[in-house]
């Protein structure tokens, strides 16, 4: 990873975007679609399935029990969302890896899909590991200091908090080059990620940071624009009514 830029890294969607308008044509065409699917779903959705939705998403932790049912209720749904989410992100490798493999757009599924959907799935056990631990260490050390300082666990609460962020995120930018290690090799890659990342993760962390500013900047802009041909059309409407 010699000569690696943040900037560059962050800003490549744009010049990919830039340089295939049909395929990106073809990924927002398929990504409305999915959108539709994805309020068609809602509207259909068995009472079981909304259920065990609103108990993943409830503000109070549910028994381990309840938990197993409700994953079990909500698991086609999270099966379909994360083979959307690789058949996504597979389009994107193929297009930078294989570009002369055109058919479809780039998407298709496949063995590459459901590698990244296996890699997918050891990422999400990755990060509860990463949490878990984080959570462990930052509590046995704040423990530790407790027995000396006996106000050190209510005044250290937030740098306690930004040490736990900091160590998940450390741990998650160390693996994050593991998707596409693992469509590029054609194998499931996990652990080869953090020698890859070595002496990279300050760049990595900038690249990701930049990357989502700009997608929070076009999201911005997108509403801006939606907002004001909104409050344009609106206006007229009334201006016609009353004429």
């Amino acid at each position: 990873m010699s000569g690696f830029s943040a900037s560059e890294a962050a800003l490549e969607g744009f010049r990919i975007t830039r340089e295939n308008p049909r395929a990106f044509g073809a990924w927002v065409a398929i990504s409305f679609a999915i959108s539709v699917l994805g309020a068609i779903v809602t509207v259909l959705m068995p009472p079981e399935v909304r259920h065990g939705l609103e108990t993943l998403r409830a503000d109070e932790t549910p028994d381990m029990a309840r938990l197993l049912d409700a994953l079990i209720a909500v698991a086609p749904i999270l099966v379909l969302g994360l083979a959307i989410q690789c058949i996504m992100a597979a389009a994107v490798y193929r297009l930078i890896f294989r570009h002369d493999d055109t058919r479809f757009g780039y998407l298709r599924l496949g063995m590459d899909e459901v590698r990244l959907m296996a890699v997918t799935a050891i990422m999400v056990l990755v990060f509860i590991g990463a949490m878990v631990g984080a959570i462990f260490i930052v509590g046995l050390i704040l423990g530790l200091l407790s027995l000396v300082i006996p106000n050190a666990l209510t005044a250290l609460q937030f740098p306690a908090f930004v040490a736990i962020l900091g160590i998940v995120f450390f741990v998650m930018v160390r693996f994050s080059l593991a998707p596409v290690a693992t469509f590029a090799e054609r194998r499931i890659v996990v652990f080869e990620s953090w020698g890859l990342t070595r002496g990279h993760v300050w760049q990595l962390l900038g690249a990701y940071a930049l990357a989502v500013a700009c997608i929070f900047v076009i999201l911005a802009l997108v509403m801006t624009i939606f907002i004001f041909i909104s409050t344009d059309f609106s206006t007229t409407n009334n201006n016609n009514n009353k004429l």
